[in-house]
């Protein structure tokens, strides 16, 4: 997300991900990806989906846009994904909503089906399943950096108040991204 959108999720988590990832000092790093999944799970936390094809649209015209592979049942990542996510849920009360939306989106769940394991946490209608959820979308990070107004502004950032700081002074939505 460039940082002005009306829904923005974890707007700090994500741009202090990026900068650190754009930034950081390590010579024998080839290249610098980031691997985005779960595309629509953020809908749950009002990130708007015409936003995020949007912003894959302006990182593919800024030759940013890498591909994408799923993650769907039937395939050995799909299944290491999901023993991966049983056994973490084997030990914990916590249910990811995007972890188990992936799973779900993976093995052909769509709509306004919430998975088993979320019903609990999940009131129905409120979660949308579909098939883009179980791709990963792998972009350049240099080219997600560039487009972010929160990333840049963060790298001085000295403490999470200094962060929270900057992130309201530039988040305002603007009409466009709505």
């Amino acid at each position: 997300m460039v940082g002005s959108e009306a829904g923005l999720g974890d707007p700090i988590e994500d741009a202090v991900s990026i900068a650190t990832a754009a930034t950081i000092d390590f010579p024998r790093l080839k290249e610098r990806i980031v691997i985005a999944v779960g595309l629509g799970c953020d809908r749950f936390n009002q990130v708007s989906d015409a936003a995020t094809l949007r912003a894959i649209g302006e990182l593919t015209a800024a030759r940013g846009f890498l591909g994408c592979a799923s993650l769907h049942a039937g395939t050995q990542p799909h299944t290491i994904y999901k023993k991966c996510i049983d056994h973490l849920q084997g030990r914990a009360n916590f249910r990811s909503v995007i972890a188990n939306s992936i799973v779900a989106s993976g093995e052909g769940g769509s709509g306004f089906n919430v998975p088993e394991e979320l019903r609990r946490r999940i009131p129905h209608g409120t979660l949308y399943l579909w098939p883009l959820m179980c791709m990963h979308w792998a972009f350049s990070i240099t080219a997600v950096y560039n487009r972010s107004l929160l990333a840049p502004l963060l790298v001085e950032s000295q403490t999470i108040d200094e962060m929270y700081t900057v992130c309201l002074l530039y988040t305002s939505p603007s009409p466009r991204d709505s």
